[in-house]
């Protein structure tokens, strides 16, 4: 079975009530072998439709496999495979038939045969947020998103403690 064999790359939109300020996003990120937390200034959509400012999104990413982050930016956006595929910028999307998970699991197979539940569907999930001058993706079991108000140095401090060391 090659890496793409049974993968087709759905994304689909999610609505967290949040999603990446298109001026400046600024994500910011710290990871370790198991987690991943990102932070970017989140906007939020008002009843009448239009977007205003919220806080800073402070995404846990729980059981982080592996994650992508840098280029493209939103104008390169096209250029990316899941561009065709519904990716579009500002926003954060799930990835359904992930064919960068099918890759994942092609290359664990030499090692492991048989150990299809290391990365199954119902386990793990790819994620893609998208930001003005960068993108975040990510294999991980789940994200859990939170917003605060506190001033960003003030937030970056209380990520380490997230990390169990």
């Amino acid at each position: 079975m090659t890496a793409d064999e049974g993968a087709s790359d759905t994304v689909v939109g999610l609505d967290l009530g949040y999603v990446p300020e298109a001026a400046i996003s600024a994500p910011f990120m710290v990871q370790d072998e198991n987690n991943a937390v990102l932070t970017f200034n989140a906007m939020r959509t008002r009843p009448d439709g239009l977007r205003e400012t919220a806080g800073t999104d402070i995404v846990e990413i729980k059981r982080c496999v592996i994650t992508r982050f840098g280029y493209p930016n939103d104008e390169a956006l096209p250029g990316h495979p899941l561009y065709q595929r519904g990716l579009g910028a500002y926003a954060i999307y799930e990835v359904l038939h992930s064919s960068w998970i099918a890759q994942l699991q092609a290359q664990n197979r030499v090692s492991f045969p048989g150990a299809e539940y290391w990365l199954s569907s119902d386990r793990y999930h790819h994620y893609a947020f998208t930001f003005h001058d960068s993108m975040f993706e990510c294999i991980a079991g789940e994200i859990v998103l939170t917003v605060s108000r506190e001033p960003w140095a003030r937030i970056v401090q209380s990520l380490i403690p997230r990390f169990n060391y």
